[in-house]
């Protein structure tokens, strides 16, 4: 098995993403609420209990090795808490998701959504979490008789590059002595560069286009960090070019798998609900911008900033990238968490929706605090809690 760790702050995006996006399949979970949005809340209701705690959202992602086959549901779950309880969560709310196979699955895998406080308002502490992990996979996999898989430190990984690609990668930096020419190179064989830069315009990364389909660096073997140790990179120099580089690349006309469809498909319908028939919305995240005389509409994120997505509207209501879409799973849960303050329900039966009725909804809590009452309307108030993006419900 071979397991991956992050974190971050806010629960209905990652939920929303897993069961909605992804159309997982809960496996196990010790929360009360069925809906993302509902469970979200309770996750947040316990995390506020230590306020002090910024990146409460554990992710934990389990991909099994082809060699195990289709794994049990039952197995799956006590692997899932084993490491919970291995990583001090046993006193945490948990959430455990199966995904379908895919195109570029072709192994089980899971995913697990914990509340790094516990239920008696103590932080789970994160210390070498990932080297914890691999340990504990690994007698795991003795335990229950799985492939066993090699930890990080004596695995390599092999290039996801075919050996013609392969080559003219190799060829281009052998002929290259600086970052603008490498993109030079590389695009007179017909292959963009595209830079993932920081707020702070610091390089975190490089991902190369080519036949309209979008590869890691780090997948092929020709990283940030491979190609940056063996070219004069000088920041303030190569600035500018990198930005003209996704430009380009940007520009490139999409081909979209199932995976990137869905979130296109996802990001296009809510966008188009949070327009509301205006030409633009606004707000301190991100923005978004509608052409009626082109019926194309832009999304614009501030921090760190970039095009998320660019599509044009199709006479049968649905819609088309323009460019390449730069979707990541951080863009989904920024605008998922936009759309529950608006009360927007993500997803409705249009043409372009091949996620029927996986809609985003704000379960009616009938209970009310008395607490929470408004003295002048006797009405009750709705309850704010601290998100990474300002107040969230």
């Amino acid at each position: 098995m071979i397991g991956s760790n992050s974190k971050g702050s806010g629960f209905g995006g990652l939920l929303g993403y897993l069961l909605e996006t992804r159309q997982g399949r809960i496996l196990d979970r010790n929360l009360g609420h069925e809906t993302p949005a509902g469970m979200a809340r309770e996750f947040r209701a316990i995390a506020n209990r230590r306020p002090t705690a910024q990146k409460v959202v554990r992710h934990f992602a389990i991909g099994f090795a082809v060699q195990d086959g289709e794994v049990a549901d039952n197995i799956k779950i006590a692997i899932a808490e084993k490491l919970l309880a291995g990583l001090g969560y046993e006193n945490n709310q948990y959430l455990i998701v199966a995904h379908p196979r895919e195109d570029n699955h072709e192994h089980d895998h899971i995913h697990i959504v914990a509340n790094a406080v516990d239920l008696d308002g103590n932080l789970v502490r994160d210390s070498w979490d990932y080297s914890r992990t691999e340990k504990i996979l690994r007698q795991l996999e003795t335990e229950y008789g799985l492939h066993q898989v090699a930890s990080s430190n004596y695995r390599r990984q092999p290039k996801l590059v075919s050996p013609d690609l392969d080559a003219k990668f190799s060829e281009a930096l052998s002929l290259s002595h600086d970052l603008p020419t490498y993109i030079d190179e590389l695009r007179s064989m017909e292959i963009e560069c595209r830079f993932n830069l920081s707020y702070h315009d610091n390089v975190k990364g490089i991902s190369y286009v080519c036949d309209g389909k979008v590869y890691r660096g780090c997948d092929l073997g020709y990283g940030w960090n491979d190609i940056s140790a063996k070219l004069n990179y000088e920041p303030e120099r190569d600035l500018e070019v990198m930005q003209q580089a996704n430009v380009v690349a940007n520009a490139v006309n999409a081909k979209l798998d199932r995976h990137q469809k869905t979130q296109f498909d996802r990001l296009t319908q809510i966008s188009w609900q949070m327009l509301d028939g205006k030409p633009q919305f606004k707000n301190t995240r991100l923005t978004l911008d509608y052409d009626p005389e082109c019926q194309q509409m832009t999304l614009l994120r501030h921090r760190p900033c970039k095009v998320v997505l660019c599509a044009q509207m199709q006479a049968d209501g649905s819609w088309q990238p323009v460019g390449l879409p730069n979707i990541q799973p951080k863009d989904v849960e920024l605008i998922d968490r936009t759309s529950l303050k608006l009360g927007i329900q993500a997803l409705d039966n249009s043409p372009m929706d091949n996620l029927a009725q996986a809609v985003i909804s704000v379960p009616i809590d009938h209970s009310i605090d008395p607490n929470r009452i408004n003295l002048a309307t006797k009405q009750p108030q709705p309850q704010f809690y601290a998100d990474d993006d300002g107040l969230s419900m």
